[in-house]
C-alpha cells in the first residue's frame, strides 16, 4: 500500500516532475543493486530459450567530437587508433567467450552503437561483425542497425556494414541549420552530403536508412525541424526518427522558461515536422510530446514487430537485451537489469569486469508497466501487468487509483483503465501517484535532470 493521497503529495509531485524533468518516465524502478561478473550477470539472459524476444546491443564508447547534447558520450578516438583497436579487442575476447559456450544464443534484433561505432576502421567493423556471428545466431527477419555519422561514415565503413550481414544504418544529422550544429560541438553535414551518403547507404544494398535529427537545441527557429523534414522526405528507404534534446542543468531550463514550456514548444516543432511528412505520404508514431517520435513512409512494415530493435521493455511483447560494451545495458524482461558501467582507469576489458546488477521487485515492476502504459497508450490493462508481474496493481495502488477515478482524472471499463482526454496536460505529474515513494524520494534528493 503506498501513501496516502492528499493536496500537499499532488503539489509535491507536480514540483518534483518540473524541477527534475520527470515528463517521461523510467523505463524501469530498481529495488536492488549488487555487483557480479559482467559473464555471470549475463548467463539468464544468454541462456533463455522459447518465444520471447531477444535484441542484442554491442557499445562503441568512442565519439570522433563531443557533442554536447550528448548523454552518451564516453571518450574521443585518438589520431592513432589505438583506443579503438583496444575497446575492439576488449569486445572480440568478450564475444568469444560467449560463443564458447556451445549453442548461440538466437537474437530477433540489433543494434551496434555508442559512442560511434564508425570511428573503428573498414577492416576493424568486418572483424567485429564477424566476432558478433561466431556468438549469436539471427532470426530470420532480424532488424539490424549499425550506427555511423557523417563524418566519419566512407564508403568502405558501408561496404564492411553490409558485407557483415547489417541491413539497416542510422546516422545523426540533428539540423541543418550550420550554426545550430556547430554551437553544440559537431561537423555539419549539408543536405547535398547527407543525400550523398543516403546514396552510398543505398547503393550497398542495406535495406533502411534513418536519419535522427533533434528539436529543442539552442538556436532553433520554429521552422528549422520541418524544413529539415522537407529536405529528407523524398528520399526512398528512409525513415527519420526526431529526437528531443533533455536539459541537463537547471539554468537551461530556466533559459527555456521551465520544462512544461519547454516541452509544449517542442511539441508544437515536431508537430508542424509531422505534418511536413503527411503531406508526403509519411506516418508519424510516437506521442508529439515524448522524447522520440519516428516519421516512417506509408508502406508495409519492412521487419515483424517481434524483430524491431527495442531499448525499453514491452509487456505485449516480453523482450529482454543482451549489451554487450562498455557503458551497456541489459535487462531481463522486467526482472533484472545489468549496468556495464564507464570508468577509464578499467579500460576496454570485458571479461571479468565486475557490472552492476539492478532487480526489481514485484511493486516495483507494477509501477514502471503502468506508467509506461499510460504514457505509451494513454491506457493500461491491469489484468496484463498483474499476469506479467504476479501482483494486482489494484492492490499497490489501491489509495492512489481511488482518487485518480473519484478525481475524474481516470475511468475505468473493467480492469482497463484510460486518462480522461481533458486530463491529459495533468497526467505529466499526476503520473507520479504510481511511481515508487523510494525513488521519488531519492530522485529529489539528487541534482541530476537527466
Amino acid at each position: 500500500m503506498m501513501a496516502k493521497v492528499s493536496s500537499q503529495r499532488i503539489a509535491d509531485l507536480r514540483r518534483l516532475t518540473e524541477k527534475f524533468n520527470l515528463h517521461v518516465p523510467p523505463s524501469y524502478f530498481v529495488s536492488s543493486v549488487s555487483r557480479e561478473p559482467y559473464e555471470d550477470a549475463l548467463d539468464p539472459i544468454l541462456g533463455l530459450r522459447g518465444d520471447d524476444p531477444v535484441n542484442l546491443y554491442i557499445g562503441i564508447p568512442l565519439c570522433e567530437e563531443h557533442c554536447s547534447f550528448c548523454m552518451y558520450f564516453h571518450g574521443l578516438a585518438d589520431a592513432d587508433g589505438a583506443r579503438a583497436e583496444e575497446c575492439l579487442r576488449g569486445l572480440e575476447g568478450f564475444l568469444r567467450r560467449i560463443a564458447g559456450r556451445g549453442q548461440r544464443p538466437v537474437v530477433s534484433g540489433s543494434y551496434i552503437g555508442g559512442g560511434t561505432p564508425t570511428v573503428l576502421s573498414a577492416s576493424q567493423i568486418s572483424r567485429l561483425l564477424g566476432a558478433v556471428r561466431s556468438a549469436f545466431a539471427f532470426e530470420p527477419s532480424a532488424q539490424r542497425t549499425f550506427e555511423m555519422s557523417p563524418g566519419s561514415a566512407t564508403p568502405q565503413k558501408i561496404e564492411a556494414i553490409a558485407g557483415g550481414g547489417y541491413n539497416r544504418v542510422s546516422f545523426g544529422v540533428q539540423s541543418f541549420d550550420r550554426a545550430m550544429v556547430e554551437r553544440v560541438g559537431r561537423t555539419w553535414a549539408s543536405p547535398p552530403e547527407v543525400r550523398e551518403l543516403i546514396g552510398q547507404c543505398r547503393g550497398a544494398g542495406l535495406d533502411e536508412i534513418n536519419v535522427d535529427l533533434m528539436t529543442g537545441l539552442d538556436g532553433e527557429q520554429n521552422r528549422t525541424l520541418a524544413d529539415a523534414v522537407e529536405a529528407l522526405v523524398d528520399e526512398a528507404e528512409l525513415t527519420i526518427s526526431v529526437y528531443r534534446y533533455r536539459p541537463g542543468r537547471s539554468r537551461e531550463l530556466a533559459a527555456r522558461h521551465g520544462m512544461n514550456d519547454y516541452v509544449s514548444r517542442c511539441a508544437e516543432r515536431v508537430a508542424a515536422a509531422a505534418d511536413v511528412a503527411r503531406r508526403h505520404g509519411w506516418r508519424t508514431s510516437g506521442r508529439l510530446d515524448g522524447e522520440h517520435v519516428r516519421l516512417t513512409p506509408d508502406r508495409a512494415m519492412r521487419w515483424p514487430e517481434r524483430n524491431l530493435y527495442e531499448t525499453r521493455y514491452r509487456p505485449d511483447l516480453r523482450n529482454s537485451l543482451i549489451g554487450v560494451g562498455v557503458a551497456a545495458r541489459s535487462f531481463l524482461r522486467n526482472e533484472q537489469m545489468v549496468h556495464c558501467a564507464h570508468r577509464a582507469s578499467a579500460g576496454y576489458e570485458l571479461a571479468g569486469r565486475l557490472v552492476e546488477v539492478e532487480r526489481c521487485d514485484q511493486a516495483s515492476r507494477v509501477s514502471a508497466a503502468l506508467v509506461n502504459e499510460f504514457f505509451r497508450d494513454r491506457q493500461a490493462d491491469a489484468a496484463l501487468v498483474e499476469a506479467q508481474c504476479g501482483l494486482a496493481p489494484e492492490d499497490v495502488f489501491a489509495d492512489e487509483l481511488a482518487y485518480l477515478i473519484g478525481e475524474g482524472v481516470l475511468c475505468g471499463t473493467g480492469r482497463v483503465y484510460e486518462i480522461e482526454p481533458s486530463r491529459h496536460a495533468e497526467w505529466a505529474y499526476l503520473d507520479k501517484l504510481l511511481y515508487p515513494p523510494d525513488w521519488l524520494r531519492h530522485r529529489g534528493e539528487t541534482a541530476r535532470l537527466r
